[in-house]
């Protein structure tokens, strides 16, 4: 889900609207990080997705897609 602090705001809604209400405190952990993801670029998940991993993402762009 953190990889959406880089899609384009139209898209990001878009996609995190059909999540469900079990989904309700990622979706909402998400935003808190939001601001953070964006303006550093990285993306962590710490034990979220699998108890004992952790994982660090980035987006790769272009050079002329770069904000």
């Amino acid at each position: 889900m953190r990889l959406l602090a880089n899609v384009p705001d139209e898209g990001m809604y878009r996609l995190l609207e059909p999540a469900s209400a079990e989904q309700a405190e990622e979706v909402r952990q998400f935003f808190a990080e939001f601001p953070e993801i964006r303006s550093c670029r990285l993306a962590f998940n710490r034990g979220v997705t699998f108890a004992d991993a952790f994982a660090v993402a980035t987006p790769l762009l272009a050079s002329d897609a770069v904000r």
